[in-house]
């Protein structure tokens, strides 16, 4: 099966690439020109002139869509700018590819949903907060209605093994430093490994709409640090819980964030691991890695 990777730099990406069947052929795509060689092609899509001009490796296979600004302060403050990567040129190439025979892979988030409930399911109304959630329920809107082949799947939060704020609370508490979290601010983890393989199972099974990936139990990011440090027999007042609707009243901080995945784990045959047990993995293989002295 050939495989194309629209922003193969991306975490994600990279990721999935680890789990596909032997004898898939990636290609990716890339906007750095030093990157650019026969497995790269050349793609910017904040350039809709490259979009237009891009030709695929082949005429079918399948196409996942790792580009983006994911980053909700960009949106909020340049949404005409992050609109033209997250929406325009994301529909304009998807549908190009599409009428050649690609199938269409979006991942998507709970940011297509407003916190107000928990453990929400593909069949909920969404109601996005922010423009980053706008820009995704457009693309998704769109897919719905013209691409019914398309596989959309929103991720809870993914953490990968080189997770920027959980290294940098371990690093400052294996030298007894304080670090602070919020209390009042949940996400609902699922680790990359996992996050990558569901992907690849329902691909292969040419499954199609709209398909959770997320634990079914939130923990607040003071309780996740709370996790660690009890992993690494620290004393828990090294961990100091902050509200974050005080100090950045300006951000939306969602009450809840879990999807019901439940569908999911029925068809993988198993449930996503537990927040806990999850980030006490990520501990071990970190520090079996010597990316944590």
């Amino acid at each position: 099966m050939d495989w194309l990777f629209l922003g193969g730099n991306s975490a994600l990406a990279k990721n999935v690439m680890q789990f596909l069947p032997t004898g898939s052929h990636c290609v990716k795509t890339s906007r750095r020109l030093d990157e650019i060689d026969a497995t790269t092609l050349f793609l910017d899509f904040a350039d809709s002139e490259s979009i237009e001009n891009f030709i695929p490796p082949n005429n079918k296979g399948v196409a996942f869509f790792c580009v983006s600004e994911p980053r909700y302060d960009v949106c909020e403050a340049e949404p005409e700018k992050t609109r033209t990567i997250n929406v325009t040129n994301t529909l304009k190439l998807a549908h190009k590819l599409a009428a050649l025979g690609w199938k269409i892979v979006y991942p998507s988030s709970s940011s297509v949903f407003d916190g107000s409930n928990e453990l929400v399911t593909t069949e909920d109304m969404v109601n996005p907060q922010t423009e980053y959630g706008r820009q995704k329920v457009r693309v998704e809107k769109d897919f719905l209605e013209s691409i019914p082949n398309a596989l959309i799947m929103r991720f809870g939060k993914i953490i990968f093994p080189d997770n920027q704020f959980l290294t940098d609370w371990v690093l400052r508490l294996c030298k007894k430093e304080s670090v602070s979290a919020f209390c009042d601010y949940v996400f609902a983890p699922v680790s990359s490994d996992e996050a990558a393989k569901a992907l690849i199972a329902l691909v292969l099974n040419e499954e199609e709409g709209i398909w959770h990936v997320s634990s079914a139990q939130e923990l607040s990011y003071e309780k996740a640090a709370k996790i660690l440090a009890t992993t690494l027999n620290i004393t828990l007042d090294k961990v100091q819980g902050v509200e974050g609707r005080v100090l950045c009243p300006e951000k939306s901080f969602p009450k809840h964030a879990s999807l019901d995945a439940s569908r999911t784990e029925l068809f993988l045959g198993k449930d996503f691991t537990a927040p806990e047990i999850l980030l006490q993995n990520w501990l071990k293989q970190h520090i079996e890695s010597n990316k944590i002295q």
